[in-house]
């Protein structure tokens, strides 16, 4: 049994309906609340487990991702969540070109700007939706990895809508 051990946990919205057993979305579209409550499960199967300290970091595709803290808990408790929303992209429709890949570079740039840059956890929410917006404006997996320049830039030049904005 593996969820004694593991420290943090990154489904997107489909994946978490699939390992908690509660739906996250309403006619196709990611819902706060349903993803609140599929965390909720999946955090006391992890505590059931002897596991209480499990971060949960959910991807939601064009409307962001939200992390949930170890020391979160389902009700009112946002203090323990932290919300990213999305960069618009620079294609020529403003619409993404290939998604395969995304959540691979999101959940790769969180990783490595939390714990190798040591940024916090919404700063690195942040440089992770910068990137992923990057991996979706170009073809291909492996093509569409950004650099740590082209992330950057993102950063500067593009205002990022907010998760309320787009939720």
């Amino acid at each position: 049994e593996l969820l004694p051990h593991i420290t943090m946990i990154a489904p997107n919205e489909t994946e978490l309906t699939f390992i908690s057993g509660v739906a996250t979305s309403v006619a196709g579209r990611p819902s706060l609340s349903l993803v609140r409550q599929a965390v909720s499960s999946l955090k006391a199967r992890f505590s059931a487990a002897g596991n209480s300290d499990v971060e949960v970091l959910v991807t939601l595709g064009g409307m962001g991702a939200v992390h949930f803290a170890s020391a979160w808990a389902c009700g009112s408790d946002t203090a323990h969540e932290t919300r990213v929303g999305t960069f618009p992209l620079g294609t020529p429709d403003g619409k993404p070109k290939d998604t395969t890949g995304a959540g691979d570079c999101f959940r790769g740039s969180f990783i490595a700007a939390l714990y190798g840059r040591g940024n916090s956890v919404a700063a690195a929410l942040t440089w992770a939706a910068a990137a992923a917006s990057l991996s979706v404006e170009v073809e291909g997996a492996m093509p569409s990895m950004p650099t740590e320049k082209a992330i950057e830039a993102r950063l500067l030049a593009t205002p990022m809508k907010q998760f309320d904005e787009v939720a």
